[in-house]
């Protein structure tokens, strides 16, 4: 969902026609950011579907793509993607179930790379019956050098049963 609309990308099939936009995240503090790509707004180039690039990162290095807490399961998984900036990379979840009094680590897995180049990463772990609410980062080290993705600075928060899609659309 965009500024509570619906996503313009579920129904643009249009082919040779270009969608061109800039992103706007607005924090629950009510702080509004745009990234538009330096000036030159993202394009997503039209073909038979559009949306297979839906996942541009701009500035950023790697962002959570989904996230499912899903009860029954006593998992934590979803998606995660990534610019490919180098061969050699580690890409983790850092999650802890008791507020960050304890915290684990899971090793996301690579899955495929997307027609604009990022690449899409999965993880799962098991996380206890009895944990409620879980909240985490992702961290992806290349080259020696780590970036974050913590939901500016504010961690990724789910409670059980909690799914995120796109969670940087709002």
């Amino acid at each position: 969902m965009i500024d509570g609309g619906e996503d313009p990308l579920n129904h643009y099939n249009k082919i040779g026609k270009d969608f061109k936009f800039a992103v706007k995240y607005t924090k629950a503090s009510g702080e509004v950011y745009w990234d538009n790509n330096g000036g030159n707004d993202y394009c997503i180039t039209g073909g038979y579907w559009g949306n297979y690039s839906r996942n541009i990162l701009g500035t950023s290095n790697v962002t959570l793509s989904n996230a499912y807490l899903i009860k029954g399961r006593d998992s934590l998984s979803g998606q995660i993607v990534v610019k490919d900036l180098a061969y050699e990379k580690d890409i983790k979840v850092r999650y802890s179930y008791d507020n960050w009094t304890t915290f684990k680590e899971t090793s996301a897995k690579y899955n495929f790379t997307e027609r604009n180049g990022v690449e899409i990463w999965s993880f799962e772990d098991n996380i206890p019956s009895d944990a409620e609410q879980v909240k985490f980062a992702i961290s992806y080290t290349v080259n020696g050098k780590t970036y974050w993705d913590n939901n500016f600075n504010e961690n990724y928060t789910m409670n059980l049963g909690d799914s995120l899609g796109f969670p940087g659309l709002k």
